[in-house]
């Protein structure tokens, strides 16, 4: 497999195999892009005087402490997320 590549299983059981050395990189330009425009973002971080748009997905993918923050049973969908100030962005 190329690096950057993934492969997925579809319903028929066969493999889908996607290569590409740009794919992750492309997709996150792509997904700030979004994050910029306000485009498909569903949490608003509180930091200090800042309100900081995010995806959930990608916080969650690149941070235990998200993961574990929009994975628990106990935070409802519009839970404001309010971060102290030590923690850098």
């Amino acid at each position: 497999m190329m690096e950057g590549g993934m492969q997925l299983l579809n319903r028929d059981g066969h493999t889908i195999s996607h290569n590409s050395k740009r794919h992750y990189h492309d997709s996150f330009v792509c997904m700030n892009r979004m994050r910029q425009r306000s485009l498909l973002c569903d949490i608003v971080l509180h930091v200090s005087n800042k309100e900081i748009k995010a995806h959930k997905v990608v916080l969650a993918s690149c941070s235990p402490y998200f993961h574990a923050m929009f994975t628990s049973k106990s935070v409802t969908p519009s839970s404001p997320v309010t971060l102290s100030r030590h923690v850098h962005q």
